[in-house]
């Protein structure tokens, strides 16, 4: 057999089995290999690779549930291998991963690859887009790699599905319809598979000729057929992939010169597996490798290093018009796409590992069969393999994790060799590991739940503990990087040493305690408080068995609220820590103009001066707010210091006041624009109005807020005498307002009863309004405490009394008056106590309490009539200058839930003292006694304050 014309590695039909499956039928002869001449072992110009340690073979537990039909899935574990998803909750099934397969194409009608076949590409038709399989091997890989389970399986059964039934299949068709491999195909394949990702190749062909058989040369020779080969898979093994080959089918010693090619070139075994075909007891237990004398299996041989064993006798879908429509068949390629199938696990569980990563994962989470020149590993386990590498035999694990990517090692990890993680990601060790290499972090971040030993930690590298604080470090540990104890105390066992670009993260209260020694050689000192609220505090933050040596450089205490120092013994280091007053460093490090800030620092202050006395006298009483005050005292800069005192005003209150008399003056205009109407009916009727509104208020150094609403008034008018006319209406509104800095929202919903009346005498008029509204507002806000967010929420009842009164004097000019008028108005809010829940306590509490404001008017109307379609039209505009007389400031006395007898005086935005109005209105009379109204109004004050104001309505005289 020529280099160019290989057969596929033998998958032999078994014929009338029956002792353990009576229901399978066979079918179909066997497709065996050639018999390779005899020739003299070479022995090759290489150190062999090292040898996997024999360890007793593993017995497992005896399962009379065992059903041969699903070969592919149980002996491995690969059901329990599913529902270890560490990314997500659906099943780990090969989602995302793309597997190439290099065979004689695949059959896309086939049962259990309809709709799985991701990619064909055919090299031995170029130009042929359609898949296809005349000889049935390669879709039976498909099947055993990516099947999906279906009822038409061997003999009527049915196909429990592949290892990986949601992987993509990526199909290279390099085999003919008679077998035929070309093998001068598989380097264009692999470069195109290469180029659409694919990583991980099932090679289930090869040469019948043993690798140690000399048959195909020797490496030195630059015309062998190892050579060439060589050249062939080299690229695809630089390239991070992993190529899985089958042992071969003839019971030989030795695999087959691909399968054993990395024992000639050393450089290809970290992208390289090599399976053999082991049998199955009834139970599903391994009994040896299959020495059946149609498909007896090769033993690993001096691929014992990259070797692994699986099941070959398998069940499938059947391929109709091929060797293999009997959907049974029994040999190393099936044992080979098995493998595949468990590495398309692993690598949708680490995506980032390369091939050599999950190569090195599956050989040492292999259940050892024993003998390694038979087994290599041992049996694939799926189950172990996706929970991370089991040994490290192989020199150095080295892992590149993405920024965004996290992965759980949960095995007990042994062996000689070592673990590097590089990258940005984050992974964590769970098991109690014993490999004795030493671990590297170069990058990202290595969580410790379980145990290492020797640790080295470089600049951009960080090492932390976990939440059960169980990690421990049986070894030395160099810090050149970050170490985080802060997340779970991390124990070293050994000695610990400290470079001058490394940070030691300790919290208060759970000191880094170390084993051996510790040389500190600069670098920083980063201390993390506890929930517990601190005043002031004397304690270790490290300890050591045998003794101290140099000091930090810097200590960084996390907050901007506390002072500290370190002191030094022998074997401590020792931390002394003073909370700082909020109002000194508001002071010290905001601006004078943030006055509102300034002012909620002394609020803030003048409460924790009551929690530094209940943190020594009483704690256990007052612990949710002590919690939230050691929470809020966590503001790591400025800018965390400045929103976290911001958020904690509670001047949402005070201005929500200012817009209820703001909502009031609203309806005091929208109601004068009609009643001072030169076009407004004198008759008795019935109206209604609807009004749209929205605006802005805000005050330097105080939260602006941003409204918007509506409502509607419906009211009767009721001549009393042809000079006055009087009325009643009701009013319902609703107004949402959100204010900056995050300081919270507001939403107040208000209905109200007025009485009203117009009184002319010739030119001039006098109109007024009396009556009451009642109002809900509902506020929420955020508490900002340090890294914690939390809401605080609360709602409160109020009321509102008013008096409104205006007069004015018509001057007529033909078609046009110009109206002139002054009003006063009265306004009375009696608001609800407000009493704010969460927060740990830091809500506001404060007892109801009146506000009354008076105001004034003087302005102008002036006013066009014409007649226009039956009835007349009345165009008018205003403008006016409001004043407010007293009551404009809304500051009332509070005080933290949590601390109720320290109480200050809360400030908002309160009502602008000068203002002024203007707009412009329709009204026209039509017949019948209908009318209708637009108005248009706006306002404008100092500071942010500004309103607008829609409203129209209709009014029906009887």
């Amino acid at each position: 057999m020529t280099l160019y014309s290989r057969r596929v590695l033998a998958i032999a039909l078994i014929s009338g089995i029956t002792t353990s499956l009576t229901a399978c039928g066979g079918g179909g002869g066997n497709t065996k290999p050639t018999t390779p001449p005899p020739s003299t072992p070479v022995t090759p110009p290489v150190t062999p690779p090292v040898t996997p340690p024999v360890t007793p073979p593993v017995t497992p537990s005896v399962t009379t549930s065992y059903n041969p039909l699903r070969s592919q899935l149980d002996p491995e574990n690969v059901p329990a291998a599913w529902a270890e998803n560490q990314n997500g909750t659906v099943l780990l099934q090969g989602q995302g991963v793309k597997v190439g397969i290099l065979d004689s194409g695949a059959d896309p009608t086939n049962a259990a690859l309809a709709g799985r076949i991701t990619s064909f590409l055919d090299f031995v038709i170029p130009g042929n887009t359609t898949a296809m399989d005349g000889f049935g091997h390669g879709t039976v890989m498909a099947e055993i790699i990516g099947g999906t389970a279906n009822a038409d399986g061997s003999g009527g059964d049915e196909f429990y599905g592949g290892v990986a039934p949601l992987s993509d299949l990526y199909i290279a068709r390099v085999g003919d319809d008679t077998g035929t491999i070309q093998s001068s195909l598989a380097p264009g394949a692999l470069t195109s598979l290469l180029n659409q990702g694919v990583r991980l190749f099932n090679m289930s062909f090869g040469e019948a000729s043993m690798v140690t058989s000399g048959a195909d040369g020797v490496p030195s020779d630059p015309n062998s057929v190892i050579t060439e080969e060589h050249g062939f898979y080299a690229p695809t093994v630089a390239a991070g992939g992993l190529l899985v080959w089958a042992a071969g089918n003839t019971g030989a010693a030795q695999p087959s010169m691909e399968g054993g090619m990395p024992y000639l070139e050393p450089n290809l075994q970290k992208g390289w597996l090599t399976v053999v075909n082991v049998t199955l007891s009834s139970s599903g237990t391994v009994t040896g490798l299959d020495t059946s004398t149609a498909t007896p299996s090769n033993a690993c041989g001096v691929a014992a290093a990259w070797c692994l064993g699986a099941p070959g006798d398998v069940f499938f879908s059947p391929v109709t018009g091929t060797t293999f429509s009997t959907g049974h068949a029994d040999g190393t390629s099936n044992a080979t796409a098995i493998v595949t199938g468990v590495a398309t696990l692993v690598w949708q569980q680490f995506p980032y590992f390369t091939g050599n990563n999950v190569q090195e994962t599956l050989l040492g989470t292999a259940t050892s069969l024993g003998n390694p020149a038979l087994y290599g590993y041992g049996l694939v386990n799926a189950a172990k393999a996706v929970n991370g590498p089991g040994a490290f035999d192989w020199g150095v694990f080295d892992v590149t994790m993405p920024s965004t990517a996290t992965g759980i090692f949960s095995n007990a990890i042994s062996g000689t060799g070592s673990l590097q993680l590089d990258g940005e990601g984050t992974l964590t060790l769970t098991g109690q590991n014993t490999y004795t290499g030493g671990t590297v972090v170069n990058g990202g971040r290595l969580q410790v739940m379980g145990s290492v030993g020797n640790l080295t930690v470089n600049g951009n590298g960080g090492v932390e503990g976990g939440a059960s604080g169980t990690g421990v470090i049986n070894g030395n540990m160099i810090n050149s990087g970050t170490f985080d104890n802060t997340k779970g105390n991390l124990a070293i066992k050994g000695n610990y040493t400290a470079n001058g670009t490394s940070t030691t993260m300790v919290q208060l209260g759970t000191p880094l305690m170390v084993g051996g020694s510790a040389t500190i050689n600069g670098g920083a000192l980063a201390l993390s408080a506890t929930s517990s609220y601190v005043v002031k505090t004397v304690e270790p933050v490290l300890t050591t068995g045998t003794g101290l040596t140099g000091t930090f450089s810097t200590l960084d205490l996390g907050s901007v609220f506390a002072t500290g120092t370190l002191s030094y013994t022998a074997n401590a280091v020792n931390a002394t820590v003073t909370r700082s007053s909020v109002a000194a460093v508001a002071s010290e490090g905001l601006p004078a103009a943030a006055f509102s800030t300034q002012q909620t620092a002394q609020h803030i202050e003048a409460a924790l001066l009551q929690a530094d006395q209940w943190a020594v006298n009483d704690p256990t009483a007052h612990a949710p707010f002590l919690q939230s005050a050691s929470a809020f005292l966590s503001a790591a800069n400025m800018a965390v210091a400045s929103a976290s005192i911001d958020s904690l005003a509670g001047q949402i209150h005070a201005s929500s006041q200012a817009l209820s008399f703001q909502q009031e003056g609203i309806v005091n205009r929208t109601l004068a624009d009609r009643l001072s109407d030169p076009g407004a009916s004198s008759s008795s009727g019935g109206w209604f109005q609807g009004t749209g509104v929205d605006g802005d208020i805000g005050s330097a150094g105080f939260a602006s807020g941003k409204y918007s609403g509506g409502g509607a008034m419906t009211g009767y008018d009721l001549p009393l005498s042809p000079n006055l006319i009087a009325g009643a209406a009701l009013t319902w509104n609703h107004l949402s307002t959100t204010y900056a800095l995050d300081t919270g929202t507001s939403s107040t919903r208000s209905s109200g009863l007025s009485l009203y009346g117009r009184f002319g005498e010739g030119n001039a008029y006098v109109t007024g309004r009396v009556g009451q509204d009642w109002l809900t507002s509902d506020i929420n806000r955020w508490a900002l405490l340090g890294d914690a967010i939390d809401t605080i929420a609360s709602q409160r009842d109020d009321t509102m009394t008013f008096l409104y009164g205006e007069t004015g004097y018509h001057l007529t000019f033909a078609t046009a008056s110009l109206i002139p008028f002054a009003s006063l108005g009265y306004n009375l809010l009696h608001r609800g106590a407000i009493n704010e829940a969460g927060a740990g306590g830091f809500g506001l509490m404060a007892h109801s309490e009146g506000f009354d404001q008076t105001d004034g008017q003087v302005g102008a109307r002036l006013t066009y009539d014409w007649l226009w379609s039956g009835g007349r039209t009345y165009v008018s505009g205003y403008a006016l200058y409001q004043r407010v007389f007293s009551g404009d400031d809304l500051a009332f006395h509070a005080a933290y839930a949590g601390a109720s007898t320290a109480t200050f005086s809360v400030e908002g935005v309160n009502s602008p003292r000068n203002s002024a109005w203007a707009g412009l209105g329709v009204t026209t009379q039509l017949r019948r006694g209908w009318s209708w109204f637009l108005n248009l109004d706006g306002q404008v004050a100092g500071g942010d304050t500004n309103t607008r104001v829609v409203s129209a309505g209709v009014r029906l005289s009887l």
